[in-house]
């Protein structure tokens, strides 16, 4: 069974689909300085990974494929990549994590 579903001509994102995120920019996080004269880190824009199959907060009674939707701001990836070279003490100068939702 094909999982690909269209709406308006854009394809649906969602638990069932095989899809990634190639690259979401930008991801701003702290990164450990060469000179520790700059105790918090020096924010750095780094590319954001992920998968569709770890949506989480995704529709409650829609599916495909028996799995859940993606729903415009309000879902998120639970696991992502790309940023860990931010790893300084506060890590991402928005959510102070380097991994993980996004």
């Amino acid at each position: 069974m094909s999982t690909n579903v269209f709406a308006n001509g854009l394809e649906i994102s969602g638990k069932a689909v095989d899809a990634k995120t190639l690259g979401a920019f930008p991801d701003v996080c702290f990164t450990p300085p060469e000179n520790p004269a700059t105790p918090p880190g020096v924010p750095v824009p780094y590319p954001s990974f992920g998968f569709a199959s770890d949506t989480d907060k995704g529709t409650g009674t829609v599916k495909i494929a028996g799995k859940t939707v993606n729903i415009k701001n309000q879902s998120y990836l639970t696991k992502t990549s790309g940023t860990e070279a931010g790893c300084a003490a506060k890590k991402g100068v928005i959510t102070s994590k380097n991994t993980g939702k996004e």
